[in-house]
């Protein structure tokens, strides 16, 4: 990996995955930079009020200011769903061949402007795979030819379904959506689903792809650092570093992901146990969350 042409550690899953914990922690590694939901960068870029995950608005971020991309962000955004929508059916042949080589030509400048300004030889992008972005690691591996190495984070269902319970939406939070009906049934199927996707990169990528539970990360970093640092052949375990002697992480300049991007530095506890759940959440933890193709399994 060089800094022009750099590797990607994706960050695979579902929403609330803990994959903006795993963003920061990765980026406090020298040679590393923090992405953020990279797949969203054009629909961020076309909107002037959205802001960095520094709290500048993106045309006046350090990063993100001056990246020349060779598309108008309306255009990126447009693109990009085209073709990560469209590559788990055929290779994303949904998608025209001009379609897919400007895909590439975006995405390729996309990542060498990030590895430029931060001197990185990987950037994690935590875009994960739910809904538009669920073919994205393979697209940014088939139609950008770039080096992808997977980490599938795994959350508890029932954890992450008392998430959605207890805070919502952060698209509805943001003002960017409405709540949708039935939050937790919807995101328990969408558990299932994102998993899926991501597990099944298991066999296809084998000596790619790294399966994590959220939990065991937040309670002891370095066992998970330690093993991302075997999948990319890159000492990435300087987070765990910095945790254990107390310190905090820099957030860094992310792109979308949760709320916590905008919370300052990161520290560190383990999760508390998911309040009780209702009944109904329950039952769609149990009825809907059932294990996908991989090893994603589903508790409570």
């Amino acid at each position: 990996m060089t800094a022009t042409t750099p590797g990607i550690l994706y960050i695979a899953g579902y929403s609330r995955c803990g994959s903006t914990v795993l963003d920061i922690m990765l980026g406090a590694a020298d040679g590393v930079a923090s992405g953020g939901e990279l797949t969203f960068l054009g629909d961020e870029l076309a909107d002037p009020t959205r802001t960095c995950g520094c709290g500048e608005p993106y045309a006046a971020c350090p990063v993100w200011g001056s990246i020349e991309l060779p598309a108008p962000p309306s255009e990126v955004a447009a693109v990009t769903r085209a073709v990560e929508g469209g590559v788990l059916a055929r290779r994303g042949r949904s998608a025209g061949p001009e379609e897919r080589a400007r895909y590439g030509r975006i995405q390729r400048a996309l990542f060498a402007h990030v590895a430029r300004r931060s001197d990185a030889r990987w950037v994690v992008d935590s875009s994960k795979t739910a809904r538009a972005a669920r073919g994205r690691p393979v697209a940014l591996s088939v139609e950008a030819g770039m080096d992808v190495r997977v980490v599938h984070l795994v959350r508890d269902a029932a954890a992450t379904a008392a998430s959605y319970r207890t805070t919502g939406s952060n698209w509805a939070a943001e003002g960017r959506g409405r709540t949708a009906r039935f939050p937790v049934a919807r995101a328990m199927a969408g558990w299932r689903r994102a998993n899926g996707v991501a597990g099944a990169l298991r066999e296809e990528w084998p000596g790619r792809y790294l399966e994590l539970r959220f939990e065991e990360v937040v309670a002891d970093p370095r066992p998970a650092l330690t093993a991302i640092s075997e999948l990319c052949g890159h000492d990435v375990t300087a987070a765990a570093d910095l945790l254990d002697d107390g310190r905090a992480v820099d957030p860094g300049h992310l792109v979308g992901g949760n709320r916590l991007r905008r919370a300052g530095p990161l520290r560190l506890a383990p999760p508390a146990g998911p309040p009780p759940l209702r009944w109904d959440d329950r039952a769609a933890v149990a009825l809907l969350a059932r294990p996908a193709p991989g090893r994603a399994r589903a508790s409570g």
